[in-house]
């Protein structure tokens, strides 16, 4: 599973930048450096020249905007704080992204593809997850659902073709901030067979083993 959009990649690509602002300011001194050593001239007239000067005031100028887009990337984070289980949480289908529609409280999936929760705190623990859904039939197959923590398979299962709701066990071994992500894998449509397997999930909802009130 691909958790690629999870990637802080607005940070990723500014340390990148002050970094690559350091090894051009390091380079530059070896260089000149070495150049000095060879043509035994003293170190001070090398640093003067136009060939230290352009890569030098780049490498502060990288270093600068680097160092400014962490910091502002750290104050003002692009991604919304994610969800800290308290007690049982069910999550509307408006709040799920990916490829679905939308049928009143219900998410309908007509192809193959993933939707995905909010971000979640998970912590070292247990969890339930419960899934109501559906599923259509087609050549003896009904719609077959992939449920993951994360990048962490935790159910492969077909689904009823009447609503049924599956109780998933989730053990953490680790604290970690995750997605809820549910992937469609065996869609079919034949419309000369009038044959369409398609999936419906009317809820979908986490909670931590100790949270949950007997």
């Amino acid at each position: 599973m691909n958790e690629t959009l999870d990637i802080p990649w607005g940070m990723v690509f500014s340390n990148f930048i002050w970094i690559l602002g350091v090894a051009i300011i390091l380079a530059d001194f070896s260089y000149h450096e070495f150049l000095a050593h060879l043509k035994k001239i003293k170190r001070t007239e090398v640093f003067r020249r136009k060939s230290f000067k352009k890569p030098f005031f780049l490498g502060l100028i990288l270093i600068t905007v680097g160092i400014c887009s962490s910091f502002i990337l750290h104050i003002f984070p692009s991604k919304p704080e994610a969800i800290i289980l308290k007690d049982m949480v069910k999550f509307p289908p408006s709040s799920f992204e990916g490829r679905k529609k939308i049928k009143g409280d219900t998410i309908f999936m007509l192809s193959n593809g993933i939707i995905k929760s909010k971000r979640i705190h998970i912590e070292k623990s247990k969890y339930e997850i419960r899934i109501i859904s559906r599923g259509s039939e087609a050549l003896g197959e009904t719609s077959r659902l992939k449920v993951y923590v994360g990048i962490n398979l935790i159910a492969d299962y077909y689904t009823s073709t009447k609503y049924k709701e599956r109780i998933i066990e989730y053990d953490s071994k680790a604290k970690k901030i995750a997605r809820l992500i549910l992937e469609f894998v065996n869609d079919y449509y034949s419309p000369k067979r009038k044959l369409d397997r398609n999936v419906w999930i009317k809820s979908i909802s986490i909670a931590q083993v100790d949270n949950i009130s007997n």
